[in-house]
């Protein structure tokens, strides 16, 4: 799989190998399905926050 340049965010193998350091073993494709899942859970969260404001 390609890397794509994400401006300093995390890649999907960076958090592939951060999750193997700790025992969880997922292939690329997960890891880039929850990046996207846990990238779309913060941008949720941003909009609510600044609505509430």
């Amino acid at each position: 799989m390609e890397e794509k340049k994400n401006n300093g965010a995390l890649t999907p193998s960076q958090a592939r190998a951060i999750l193997q350091k700790h025992g969880t073993i997922v292939t690329e494709e997960e890891a880039e399905v929850m990046l996207a899942t846990i990238r779309y859970m913060v941008k949720l969260i941003v909009e609510q926050q600044l609505r509430e404001d």
